[in-house]
Parts: structure tokens; C-alpha cells; sequence
């Protein structure tokens, strides 16, 4: 059973979740894909105008709400 690993933010929730995130990293986990996923857990991709954030990990969203949300 898939379970869902993703989260939607609208664009506004992640201006504000991006710029807490720019404050604690280096602006390469931001603009580095590879980098974010390794770092923070997930990418991000645009869909119907929300911010989806794609989870490889359960542990690292789980942080992601306990930090951000």
C-alpha cells in the first residue's frame, strides 16, 4: 500500500515555508535538487497552482510538519 508522501502548499504557505528555509541553509539546498532532496527530504514541483513537496523519507516529513506547518 502506497502511502502519501507528499505535501501541497499554496503559493503564499510556501514563500513563507522557503524563506525560514533560506534563513537556516545554504541557498544551494534551495536551488540544487539533488541537494534539497539529500538535505531537507523532498523536492518541489508546481501543480494547478499549489506547491507539491515530494517526500523520499516519512522522517524528514514528519520533521518538515513539526518545524514548518
Amino acid at each position: 500500500m502506497k502511502t502519501n508522501h507528499e505535501i501541497k502548499l499554496t503559493q503564499a504557505q510556501w514563500m513563507i515555508v522557503r524563506s525560514r528555509i533560506a534563513g537556516e541553509y545554504p541557498s544551494s539546498v534551495l536551488m540544487i535538487r539533488p541537494r534539497m532532496r539529500e538535505v531537507l527530504g523532498f523536492t518541489t514541483r508546481d501543480q494547478d497552482n499549489m506547491i507539491v513537496l515530494d517526500f523520499f523519507d516519512e522522517s524528514k516529513k514528519s520533521w518538515f510538519v513539526l518545524k514548518y506547518l
